[in-house]
Formats: C-alpha cells, sequence, structure tokens
C-alpha cells in the first residue's frame, strides 16, 4: 500500500493505528520534560542519573523497585514521569484523525489531550469489557497511567515482574476484537512501536493479507535486524514518524474526507452476478449434482437447465415456507436435515423470494467483523434477512442480532438433525428470535419427484436405470431410495461416469498416506459442516506442507476443494461422505477422526471452530454415518477410547452420553449402562445440572434393556420405568419430536413379552401404548405438520393396539 493511500484511508476513518513508545519524544510533563523512553524509565525507578542504564529489562526492573522501595514511592514516581501536559503540534495532528479505533502499548494519556473535546471520550484497558469500545476508542493494551492507584499499581499496569507475567492479551476478548480491527480496516498504521510484543507479532501473521496494508513508521536509527524482521509483517515506511505526519499535512490541505460506504466482509450478499458462459447447461448441471456447486447466478436470473426445469427445484417445504412468509405469523425460519438434504438449496430458493419483495438477503459467514457487521446492518433498519447456516456454532452472534434488529428484518437459521436435537433450547431461550417457522427437510414429497427425476435424468445420471420408464424411476425416488434427497444424489455419485472420474482424479493420492488424511479430513470436516480456514488446516498439519501438498495435488484440489476468503473446505457432503465410504479404510477414518479431536482439544479456548468441531466430534450421530466397515461397532468403540485421554474429556457428562449412545445402538448394553451411570453422576454433579437429553436416550437404553431381558417380570419392571420417562419426555413440548423415536420399541417388546404377561400387565402395556399415541397424534395436531418420527410412531402403535385389542 502506498503512503498517501492508507492517509487518505486514515481520513476516512477506516485505518486502525497502533503506537508505541517511539513517539513519547513528542509529549512532556508538567516540568517540561520529555516523556522518559523505557531505558530512562528503568533510570527514574532506580533512582539513578539518566543514561545510567540497566542490563536488566524494565519489567524486572520496575518489580525490584516496588520490593525495594514499595508501591507508593514508585507509583508517585510513574505518574510525575508518565502524564502528559503538552504535546507537539504534529503528534496531536496523528491522533486527531479519525482512526477507526487507536491501541497502544504506552501508559501515558497523550492520545487522550490530542483527541479531548474532538471525539467523544473512550479510554479503555484490557480490564474493561470489549463491548465498551466503540469507533475512535483508544485501548491501552499495558494498563493506563490515568486509572492507576497505588492500591493496584501491579494488577493494572503491565510494568512489573508479576504484572507483565499475569497479562495476556491472546486469551483476552480485546485480542479477538483487535484481529476483527485488522481484518476489517482498509489500512493498519503502526507508529513507533518495535514488534517485541509477541502477542502483537502472532495477530499479525493470523492472516497473510495483513501484510498487504499494514505500514510501519519507526526511528530512522533502527538497525538492520530490526528492520528485517519487521519488513515481514508489512512495508517499512523510511524517515520515522515525522515522514507520516508530513503526508497527514500534505494529504489533508487537498483531500475531501468520503462517507463510507464500507462494504461488508462476513456478510455476502445474495445478489445477481454474471453467470458463466463456459460450460454448457449439461456440464452445470453435472457440476451441481457431483460437486455442489450450486449456480446461483443462473437461478437468480431465471435460467434454466432445460425447459421449464429450473437449475434449483422449489420443494413444497420451500412453497409452506413463502407461503409462512406471506400470510405470517412466522417472522423467523428454522430448515432441519440430514447430510446433504437441501438445506443450502432450500435457502437459495427463499432468498429468492424474499429480494423479489424487497429484502436484501445475507448469508452469515464465520469471521471476527461478523458482530461489528451484524450490528451495523441492524442498525440501518433495511429491509434485510440474514441465513445462518449451521446455527448452532453462531449462537452468539445471532444471539447478539436478533435483540437488535428491526420489525422488518428475518433470520433463517439451519440445522443437521443430530446437532439440533442437542442445541434446540437455545430457539426456546433466545426470546428475540420468533415466531420461528420449523421446516425439515426430511424427505422428498411426491409433488416434487417429477422434477428431481427428470434432473437427474437430463444428467445421465441413471445409468441401466435409463431404459425404464420415468415413471418406474419416480416410484424408485420415492420407495426405493424412501423420498431421500442425500440417497438421489448418491445415486449420482454412484453412477459409472461420475465413479469413473473420481477414481481417476483422487489415484495418485492412494500411494501418499500424509496426504491422504490432509484430505480425508478435510472431507470429515466438511461432513460435520464446518469451514476450516488455510490457518485452521496449518494448526493441524505443517504450513508449509499444507501449502506444498495443495500444489502437488492441484486437480484433486480444483475438483473437490473450495477456497473462499481464508477457508478451505470440500465441495459437497454428499461427495465427502461417499469418499469416505469407498476411497478409505475404517483405521484410516478413526485415526483423522482421533488427530482432528486432539487438536480441537488444543485450540478450542481460542478458536471457536474448533470448539465446534469438538463438540461435533464427541456426539456419535455425527461420526458413526463416516465408518462404514464390517468393524465399524469395534471402530467406533476404540474410537471413543481413544479420545477420552484428552483435555479432561473423561469428566465431561456429554461425552459418556454419547459413549452410551454408542454403545446401545451397537447392543453393548453392559458398556451402555457402565456410560450413562457416569452420565447422570458428572451432571447431577454440576451447579445446575440438567438431566433432560441424557433422560431421553436413558428411555430408549431402558427399552433395549426390557427386550434383552429374558424373565418377562423383570422386562415388566424396566419397560414401565422406561415409559414413564418416556411419557414425561414426551409432554416436554421443549423436546418436539425426538423422544417420539423411544416410542417405536413398543412393537418389539410387545412381540417378545407381551403373551408371558399376566393380564394387568397386559392392560398397562396397552394403556401406555395409547397414551403415546394419544401424545403422538396430539403433536401433529398442535404442529399442522407431518414428522418421520411421530408418523412412524402413530402408524405402529395403531396397528399394534389393533392386534392387541381386535375388538
Amino acid at each position: 500500500m502506498e503512503l498517501y493511500d492508507a492517509v487518505r484511508i486514515a481520513l476516512d476513518g477506516d485505518a486502525v493505528l497502533f503506537t508505541g513508545a517511539g513517539l513519547s519524544f513528542l509529549s512532556k510533563t508538567e516540568d517540561g520534560e520529555p516523556l522518559p523512553t523505557g531505558d530512562f524509565l528503568k533510570d527514574i525507578l532506580l533512582q539513578q542519573p539518566r543514561g545510567t542504564g540497566s542490563a536488566h529489562p524494565l519489567d524486572r526492573v520496575a518489580g525490584h523497585a516496588v520490593r525495594k522501595r514499595g508501591v507508593e514511592p514508585v507509583y508517585d514516581d510513574l505518574k510525575a514521569a508518565l502524564t502528559v501536559t503538552t504535546v507537539d503540534d504534529r503528534l496531536s495532528q496523528l491522533y486527531s484523525l479519525p482512526w477507526r479505533r487507536i491501541y497502544t502499548t504506552n501508559y501515558d494519556n497523550a492520545a487522550e489531550l490530542c483527541r479531548e473535546g474532538k471525539f467523544p471520550r473512550s479510554s479503555l484497558t484490557l480490564d474493561d469489557e470489549v463491548s465498551l469500545s466503540g469507533p475512535g476508542s483508544i485501548i491501552h493494551i499495558n494498563g493506563s497511567i490515568t486509572r492507576v492507584k497505588p492500591s493496584n499499581l501491579q494488577a493494572d499496569l503491565a510494568l512489573t515482574d508479576l504484572s507483565y507475567a499475569t497479562s495476556n492479551l491472546v486469551d483476552s476478548d480485546w485480542f479477538q476484537l483487535f484481529i476483527r480491527d485488522l481484518k476489517t480496516a482498509r489500512a493498519i498504521i503502526f507508529a513507533g512501536y518495535s514488534l517485541y510484543d509477541l502477542d502483537i507479532a502472532r495477530a499479525l501473521i493470523e492472516d497473510e493479507v495483513f501484510a498487504r496494508k499494514i505500514l510501519f513508521f519507526i526511528s530512522p536509527d533502527a538497525d538492520a535486524i530490526e528492520l528485517d524482521t519487521m519488513s515481514q509483517y508489512g512495508l517499512v515506511v523510511e524517515g520515522g514518524v515525522f515522514t507520516l505526519t508530513n503526508a497527514i499535512e500534505h494529504v489533508a490541505a487537498s483531500y475531501e474526507p468520503r462517507a463510507l460506504n464500507r462494504a461488508f466482509i462476513a456478510l455476502e450478499e445474495v445478489k445477481t452476478g454474471i453467470a458463466a458462459h463456459t460450460e454448457t447447461n449439461a456440464q452445470k448441471l453435472y457440476r451441481q449434482m457431483v460437486y455442489g456447486r450450486l449456480r446461483q447466478e443462473e437461478y437468480l436470473q431465471d435460467e434454466n437447465v432445460f425447459g421449464s426445469h429450473s437449475y434449483l427445484i422449489t420443494r413444497k417445504q420451500d412453497r409452506e415456507t413463502i407461503s409462512a412468509i406471506q400470510t405470517g405469523p412466522w417472522r423467523d425460519f428454522l430448515y432441519i436435515g440430514e447430510i446433504s438434504s437441501g438445506k443450502t438449496a432450500s435457502c437459495l430458493v427463499i432468498a429468492k423470494y424474499l429480494i423479489s419483495i424487497g429484502h436484501h438477503v445475507y448469508y452469515a459467514r464465520r469471521a471476527s467483523s461478523l458482530l461489528d457487521e451484524l450490528a451495523t446492518l441492524a442498525q440501518s433498519g433495511e429491509k434485510a434477512t440474514v441465513i445462518f447456516e449451521d446455527y448452532a456454532s453462531l449462537t452468539s452472534e445471532i444471539r447478539d442480532f436478533v435483540s437488535r434488529r428491526k420489525p422488518e428484518q428475518r433470520v433463517i437459521l439451519t440445522a443437521r438433525s443430530v446437532s439440533h436435537e442437542l442445541t434446540a433450547d437455545f430457539i426456546k431461550k433466545t426470546v428475540h428470535l420468533g415466531p420461528i417457522f420449523e421446516v425439515e427437510l426430511d424427505r422428498i414429497d411426491e409433488t416434487d419427484v417429477d422434477n428431481f427425476e427428470a434432473l437427474v435424468n437430463f444428467g445421465g445420471f441413471w445409468g441401466d436405470k435409463a431404459g425404464v420408464s420415468p415413471r418406474s424411476r419416480r416410484r424408485m425416488i420415492s420407495e426405493h431410495l424412501q423420498g431421500s434427497l442425500y440417497k438421489l444424489l448418491l445415486e449420482v455419485i454412484e453412477s459409472e461416469k461420475v465413479q469413473a472420474d473420481i477414481e481417476r482424479l483422487l489415484a495418485p493420492l492412494r500411494p501418499d498416506r500424509r496426504a491422504l488424511k490432509l484430505f480425508m479430513s478435510s472431507f470429515i470436516v466438511n461432513i460435520l459442516g464446518i469451514e476450516f480456514s488455510i490457518n485452521d488446516w496449518q494448526s493441524i498439519f505443517e504450513a508449509q506442507w499444507v501449502r506444498r501438498t495443495m500444489r502437488t495435488y492441484s486437480d484433486q484440489v480444483q475438483d473437490f476443494l473450495v477456497f473462499k476468503g481464508g477457508s478451505i473446505f470440500p465441495r459437497t457432503g454428499v461427495l465427502s461422505s461417499h469418499i469416505l465410504k469407498t476411497f478409505s479404510e475404517d483405521e484410516l477414518i478413526r485415526e483423522c477422526l482421533v488427530d482432528l479431536y486432539s487438536q480441537a482439544i488444543k485450540w478450542e479456548s481460542s478458536n471457536e471452530d474448533f470448539k465446534s468441531l469438538r463438540l461435533k466430534l464427541t456426539r456419535y450421530g455425527s461420526i458413526e454415518p463416516l465408518f462404514q466397515c464390517a468393524g465399524k461397532s469395534a471402530n467406533i468403540s476404540r474410537y471413543y477410547e481413544e479420545i477420552r485421554v484428552y483435555g479432561g474429556t473423561e469428566n465431561n457428562p456429554d461425552y459418556w452420553l454419547q459413549v452410551g449412545i454408542a454403545a446401545t445402538a451397537h447392543d453393548d448394553l453392559v458398556t451402555a449402562g457402565k456410560a450413562f451411570a457416569n452420565a447422570y453422576s458428572r451432571e447431577r454433579s454440576k451447579r445446575n445440572p440438567n438431566t433432560r437429553k441424557i433422560d431421553n436416550y436413558f428411555a430408549r437404553y431402558e427399552m433395549q434393556v426390557a427386550i434383552a431381558e429374558s424373565e418377562p417380570t423383570e422386562a415388566f419392571k424396566i419397560f414401565m420405568r422406561a415409559s414413564e420417562k418416556l411419557k414425561t419426555q414426551m409432554f416436554m413440548e421443549a423436546d418436539r419430536h425426538y423422544p417420539y423415536k423411544t416410542g417405536r420399541h413398543y412393537t418389539d417388546i410387545a412381540t417378545k413379552h407381551f403373551n408371558f404377561w399376566n393380564d394387568e400387565q397386559k392392560s398397562e402395556f396397552i394403556k401406555n401404548a395409547k397414551t403415546i399415541l394419544e401424545y403422538a397424534c396430539a403433536w401433529k395436531s398442535k404442529n399442522r405438520k407431518s414428522n418421520m418420527n411421530v408418523e412412524f410412531l402413530i402408524k405402529e402403535t395403531t396397528n399394534l393396539l389393533e392386534r392387541l385389542e381386535p375388538s
């Protein structure tokens, strides 16, 4: 970036300023002395003539002075030496620009003095809440002399060895704000600062883009080593701070600052672009159905694949959502479905409708600037809708936005069913969210089968089924594939042509196990619904090796991986899932999962994506579909045993719950019983325990135990215990349809035990069966929609009662 361009950006109010002790000589204390440098401050603290110096660092000298002389004398010396009363006009000019924010490692009040009366006063330290920081705030990273008292000298000023050791910018919320400012500002100017602080240096390597917009102004007599070090992070401008102030004076004389209309970075607007015409429609459809490249531009411009068939199908669930928007009272919308059930496509369908009625529609992408951008959008009051895909990973951003937004602003949330089952309480507890219309993409409706069959047929994906009638293929979608979009896309991917393409592309990876693990890990992360940045991948694998591997396997990267902003992820979940099933053995998948889990534990405290990854790698419903081979049960069991050693996992009740769920699913009821006991014990030891989630799965476990029990009377006792727990779960509105899965076990229990029970036991069983049937029918009537679990329970239980009570 050119110097004058950076100054213009600063005058526009879209630059960040970072200052250090190198500006001290431009400020003077009450007695007319310039502020001391670090070496002169050592002399003051040691009560020795200026220039004597000390070989020890400042923090150690300060700690020694406090212990030798006492806190109050040291405080008096610091107060006198660091309180500014006058400043050079050039420094005043620098600080008086409309900076987005000012960060400083200085303790003095020079910035506050220069900005007094020109900007709202906002002087903060790391002890303050981040929420207090607004545009133009001055953040004192090491503390401020104006805030210090003798009683809090060591706690509030990062100067002594004790306080310096306890200062931890990286682990604070302020560090995330700093990163956010670095990412969103158009220019970053460092004046009078050297990169001795490792925390700051770490921030600057967070994104390689930073170096292109960073300018350093340091002492003209800086040595070659310091210049070389700083040049790695940005442009070092010769001449020091006066080069900067001269440029400000020159540019300000003729430049008219512009009112900013800052483009969003984390909010990606859905809008019509220029559709590429380098591919035929058939090729575009191939890319969409195999690699998941949704044809957004073509769809928004009303281009069709052929005839009246659009690239994206408006499904029955989408039509119901549009009707809900038109008729109310629904404000917000939630799409739930399994992997590759069409959530992203449905969001685009709804986005197109909302755009047609005057809304701006945005996708919320995980980024440090997202909170700020959502706040800006809310404040603007424009008719807007924000789509939060995989909402569980963005709960704090959603909560903040809906609390600020205007009445004409909506949100659309998406979630995979397995994740929503564990995070649905967020929907209920977020008071400004809703009324919310819940949409389940559990199947392709009969009214939409024709359109899906036609697209698959046009793409030439039916293979040996191409010769049968369209009616037969439609029946196959409805019956054989059970209306599952995932299974239909799998049919496409498993077609002979696509299989040959994938085999050809992935063949070079087979002998390179380390590269194979990188690709397989990326497929796993994609299936789990997380977008990892390049830096995230370099936290797991060595940085240079990652980039070299991407270059070596450029064909695979081009077809299978997407680079968006700083993120890298596979194009489609169904393709990732298929490759894991057909291209990799379960042992390799388990190794990748354990490696990912260990890294997620390591980085989750400082990275929300790793926290989300750790949660998903704990859940049985997330990892179970990744295993396919004959040793599936053994590999899943071993996986849970191997991750127990990391980061206190053995004390996590949710970990034990997932072990219980896994063991129950694989008929290891002994292990399941021990796991549920551990889950209950650890949850109840919390200050505010909540066992409802465990109760839901424990009821299923006890139903399984009742089925396995050989003694009829004991089986009846276990069944009644589980049934009472199940009915309690069904009665709770927050649990929605999930407990109804457990009700399916009634038929299995009756098949094994009913004829061996006495009349009283039979009567009680029938009574319980009628109760859950009533609950299911009431749920369906109240929610005015169907659900696979509820529908199945109604059908099965009705048939069961007709068999048990023929009259």
